[in-house]
């Protein structure tokens, strides 16, 4: 730092050393006066101003000594302090940039590996694969905002009192709706579809919806349902939003009438971690099979012979329009192949 050059009336030290000059010199003067001189001339106005300016010089030197003194261990105090909370705000604030700092890398860097891995596989898969279908996986695979986990069907087939041609089916869906992004999503947690038998219509119902912790009965889900224009589905959505990274429990139960000789088909809209399916005959009228509408095979957890209760599983991923088909056909009837 570049030194300011001070007059000499400016500069502390100069300024108390001509007070104690001067004042010495008063004192000096009026001492010798009042030793050499006789009593008159003594008490002159002179003499007496020359005591005066000596003792008030030197009562200043003091007081300039002892502030100065003060105000120098003061501002060395205030330094002091100023300069720690200098280095305090320092600190904070280059810890601060360094946060910054890192999360903005971290941030770009995430943001190239995504760019990096998104462009590395449009390269590999793009180039052979249809550019129509290619806009479809990315549209309800790779962009896919939920998906279902812990999906289990179950359905109790028996035959109908009223027409032996046809069966009654009783249908329970279990799984949880996971939002598998990092904010809140409005997305239909409940869509299905049931056709109705047109001679015996009242049959054909949505008995009960569990979503959560809220309970939908017959009786609310009437004024839900939707019915076609030719009469020969109903339907039922229901939205909810379903928080980040967190899932919503879902229970579809419904009755309908199918064909006594029939294949139920269960497939997906949304990506799903695997499928559970299970057939319940209790009066054992029906021959059941299950046939994989997937790459890979269905597993049977229950033995081939037993008729009352049939279980098949698959482990694997299972993507939007993937599913399995329910065969059955009452047993008392010829056999056949069946085809899907």
């Amino acid at each position: 730092m570049t030194e300011v050059s001070l007059k000499w009336y400016e500069n502390f030290k100069i300024v108390n050393w001509v007070i104690l000059l001067a004042s010495s010199f008063c004192l000096i003067v009026h001492w010798l006066i009042s030793r050499n001189f006789d009593a008159e001339i003594s008490r002159s106005l002179l003499n007496v101003v020359l005591e005066e300016l000596g003792l008030a010089g030197l009562i200043a030197l003091i007081l300039n000594l002892s502030i100065e003194w003060v105000n120098r261990k003061r501002h060395e105090h205030h330094q002091h302090s100023l300069l720690d909370e200098l280095d305090i705000k320092h600190q904070e604030t280059t810890i601060d940039l360094l946060k910054r700092s890192e999360e903005q890398q971290k941030e770009t860097a995430k943001s190239l590996l995504i760019d990096v891995d998104k462009a590395l596989f449009n390269r590999v898969y793009k180039r052979n694969i249809d550019e129509s279908v290619f806009q479809q996986i990315e549209k309800h695979l790779l962009r896919a905002d939920i998906m279902r986990r812990n999906f289990r069907s179950h359905f109790t087939v028996r035959l109908f009192p009223k027409d032996e041609n046809l069966a009654v089916v009783e249908y329970v869906n279990d799984y949880r709706v996971f939002n598998v992004t990092n904010k809140p999503v409005n997305v239909s947690v409940v869509k299905a579809v049931v056709d109705v038998t047109p001679k015996y219509r009242g049959e054909c119902k949505f008995t009960r919806i569990t979503i959560g912790d809220e309970i939908f009965t017959e009786e609310q889900l009437v004024a839900l349902v939707k019915e076609d224009d030719s009469r020969s589905f109903i339907s039922l959505t229901i939205e909810k939003s379903v928080p980040p990274n967190d899932s919503i429990p879902v229970r579809i139960e419904y009755i309908k009438l199918a064909p006594a000789d029939y294949v139920e088909v269960v497939i997906t809209t949304v990506p799903m971690d695997g499928l559970h399916i299970a057939v319940t005959d209790p009066s054992e009228k029906f021959t059941i099979q299950a046939v994989s509408l997937h790459p890979e095979s269905e597993r049977p957890l229950t033995p081939n012979d037993r008729a009352v209760h049939k279980e098949w599983i698959i482990e694997n991923a299972i993507l939007p329009g993937q599913g399995i088909a329910l065969l059955w056909h009452p047993t008392h009837s010829s056999s056949r192949t069946e085809s899907v």
